[in-house]
């Protein structure tokens, strides 16, 4: 073999490894919310309510961020089977997107995702509702979770629990079985917790 040959040997020996590499890596991704440090809580609310908002800040305009940790991201997490994102599963639920505006009412029998504007009324009774960085909602929400990190006004009935992230702003009334702040968020109003 001459010089040229054994050259090419090595980088085609180069190419399978990376191949092999990322085949592996995409048959055992982690999901994204794995690498967030968890925010102290009792074991019952950690699963379920920190899963919700990751995915959604690709939709989200950029914000400065106050700490490295990803936010989590979909509406997957108002419901209590394992946390899936938007960007995994093609979305199960209902998403309206950043450029949507809806004025009226909405009764779903599955999750939404509200990343557009919403100004009306949202009926879950069942299911979860997630309310993006970039989106609004209000003035009636009636779900069985909330996972918020976008504007919310108005009245807000929550079976179980509400959570709302850095971003999130809310005006109004609360009422929900269980209530959880994360640093930055900002409520006013009257609140009925449990």
């Amino acid at each position: 073999m001459d010089t040229l040959q054994w050259l090419l040997l090595p980088g085609i020996l180069a190419i399978l490894l990376i191949l092999l590499d990322g085949y592996r890596r995409t048959r055992r991704a982690p999901p994204e919310d794995d690498a967030r440090p968890e925010p102290a809580a009792s074991a019952d609310d950690a699963a379920p309510l920190d899963a919700p908002l990751a995915a959604s800040r690709a939709a989200a305009p950029p914000r400065p961020a106050k700490h490295s940790a990803p936010l989590p991201a979909s509406a997957e997490a108002c419901r209590r089977e394992p946390a899936t994102t938007i960007a995994d599963t093609g979305h199960a639920g209902s998403y309206i997107g950043p450029g949507v505006r809806i004025h009226g009412c909405i009764h779903a029998e599955q999750p939404l995702t509200v990343a557009g504007r919403v100004e009306g009324e949202i009926r879950l009774p069942r299911h979860g509702v997630a309310v993006l960085a970039p989106g609004e909602a209000g003035p009636l929400i009636t779900a069985h979770r909330l996972v918020a990190d976008g504007r919310l006004n108005g009245e807000i009935h929550i079976g179980e629990s509400a959570v709302f992230h850095e971003h999130a702003r809310f005006t109004g009334r609360l009422v929900a079985a269980r209530l959880r702040c994360v640093k930055g968020a900002t409520l006013s109003g009257q609140f009925s917790i449990g």
